[in-house]
């Protein structure tokens, strides 16, 4: 899929919200650090990845 500039800074930003978030831990993990939000762990990549695909579904609507 091809995400404009826009959207993957709007993505990295709420991904970096997120993890000033006091329910998200930090995990460290064979790939470097993760993140743990209830019982799953995610990169900052997935994280990031998660928030693009949404933000493509809204501008669907």
């Amino acid at each position: 899929m091809n995400y404009d500039s826009v959207d993957k800074n709007l993505a990295i930003e709420l991904a970096k919200d997120l993890m000033k978030n006091p329910h998200v831990k930090p995990v460290y993990t064979q790939d470097g650090i993760a993140f743990a939000l209830n019982d799953a762990v995610y990169s900052f990549n997935d994280l990031v990845s998660i928030f693009l695909d949404s933000i493509e579904k809204i501008k669907e609507w």
